[in-house]
């Protein structure tokens, strides 16, 4: 934007003027809401007073809208266990309860809808399926595991409110910064040299066993999160129509990629390498190449800092002494679960359950690591036994049936989308492949499919089945006109 640009947008009347004195005026009252929710916690002592005034603080934000509200609920994500002031809800409750209550009265002023597919009836019965199994067969005194839930509802809401080119595109956009900035943490980090919210994190690590985390549990979620919004920085900075907004995205790109390959995880390089090997020859782009020789160059630069560490984390394996600790406690995890689903392999022992009953499955003389560590909350960590073991053979079918309907819908539309005289449709496809690409790779060694950004990816993939749906009628309707 050009400074006469800038001069004419603040100071003479114009519809982006008043656009712009809207969206000051709702960034004002959510962070009023949020100023007076801090203050007021701090002088009510009732609890059922603070409640019903974090419900009004809920609604008032609510206000703001969809576009709104989303972002603020997208941002919790970075760290989900924040606790509001003096509730016992965490920030991210509320706002998810915020974001869903504005996208209820936003339907009653807007048509919405999502496209009829098999994927969303099979993503709702597992969704539900898991739920509903999780808290029958849940272990006394453990938390109700109902978040995904949630996840399924928001996905059926941002499917079916984005589904407009611009609004799209501004989402990921304020979605990308968000991303940057917060994970920016991270690189304060290996600057400093140690966790600088280690409250936060599941092990504090500092000096040469530092591996960032910025305000997640840890270093692989840090990774996930982080590698998860690259295609899409990708995605903007080819379809972008402002030059500053091109720049904005490939910085991203490129500190995303930083910020991944600084984790000092092993899989982390290779999962981005799967993502663009796969991805990029989706792309339609003249400039295709340069992106490509840009990434290596980037990855190149940084690859110094990494390789050493990563070749460090690397000798113990297979080899005499001391077993790498990362590989064993998977291994012992492996084989808890693999008794588990012998004795429970229909519908198995209920979501999120594992970290509960883990020590009844313990096998002496077999183990490394948990068997000595009763006390911890342990994971599955790995995706695909951990569909098995906590869904059953039940579950593991359904997720079967959604990979394979996912990937059928999505080369239909991809396949439409390639037939568009524009290249908006077919790159954001590619870019949710991509996506799905990272998801597959990541279930072997993480549990990442009951998962908010999970069932994000999935609502970007159908509100883009009902973008291309609505452009090929339109380009039927002009060519027949």
């Amino acid at each position: 934007m050009s400074a006469a640009e800038l001069r004419s947008l603040l100071f003479e009347d114009s519809l982006e003027r008043r656009q712009l004195n809207v969206t000051l005026f709702i960034a004002f009252i959510i962070a009023g809401v949020f100023f007076y929710l801090l203050v007021a916690m701090k002088f009510i002592p009732d609890l059922g007073a603070r409640m019903l005034l974090a419900a009004v603080c809920v609604a008032i934000i609510s206000i703001a809208g969809p576009r709104w509200t989303f972002p603020l609920y997208f941002a919790t994500w970075f760290s989900q266990g924040i606790p509001a002031p003096g509730l016992p809800v965490t920030i991210n409750k509320m706002l998810a309860g915020a974001f869903l209550l504005s996208w209820v009265v936003a339907w009653g002023r807007r048509h919405f809808r999502v496209p009829h597919t098999p994927v969303i009836i099979l993503l709702v019965i597992y969704t539900i399926y898991a739920v509903a199994f999780g808290l029958y067969l849940k272990v006394p005194e453990a938390p109700p595991a109902i978040q995904p839930a949630m996840y399924m509802l928001m996905m059926l809401a941002v499917s079916s409110y984005y589904r407009k080119r611009p609004e799209f595109m501004q989402m990921l956009g304020i979605l990308l910064f968000i991303t940057v900035a917060i994970n920016s943490i991270g690189l304060l980090e290996f600057i400093r040299g140690y966790d600088l919210f280690g409250s936060l994190s599941d092990q504090t690590t500092e000096g040469e066993w530092l591996r960032i985390n910025g305000i997640s549990k840890n270093a692989i979620q840090y990774a996930f999160i982080t590698v998860w919004m690259i295609p899409w920085a990708l995605f903007l900075h080819i379809e972008a129509k402002r030059k500053a907004a091109k720049v904005f995205a490939m910085i991203g790109l490129v500190l995303l990629l930083a910020m991944a390959l600084l984790t000092f995880n092993r899989q982390t390089p290779i999962i981005i390498a799967g993502m663009f090997i796969l991805g990029l020859p989706l792309i339609r782009y003249r400039y295709r190449p340069v992106i490509a020789a840009f990434l290596v160059i980037a990855a190149t630069a940084v690859a110094p800092l990494v390789i050493v560490k990563l070749l460090g984390r690397l000798e113990n394996i297979g080899g005499e002494g001391k077993p790498d600790a990362s590989l064993a406690i998977r291994l012992d995890k492996f084989i808890a679960a693999r008794h588990m689903i012998a004795d429970h392999p229909v519908f198995g022992i209920g979501l999120t359950n594992f970290k509960d009953v883990w020590p009844d499955y313990r096998v002496p003389g077999e183990m490394y690591i948990i068997h000595y560590e009763r006390v911890f909350k342990h994971h599955v960590d790995l995706g695909y036994v951990q569909l098995l073991t906590e869904t059953g053979f039940v579950g593991f079918s359904f997720f079967l049936l959604i990979v394979l309907f996912t990937f059928r819908l999505w080369r239909k539309t991809f396949v439409q989308a390639t037939k568009f005289p524009d290249t908006f449709h077919r790159n954001a496809l590619a870019a949710a492949f991509m996506g799905f690409v990272q998801l597959g790779m990541s279930l072997f060694l993480q549990d990442t499919f009951f998962i908010p950004r999970t069932f994000l990816l999935f609502a970007l993939l159908l509100a883009l089945v009902t973008m291309v749906e609505d452009e090929r009628r339109r380009l039927s309707v002009s060519r027949t006109a």
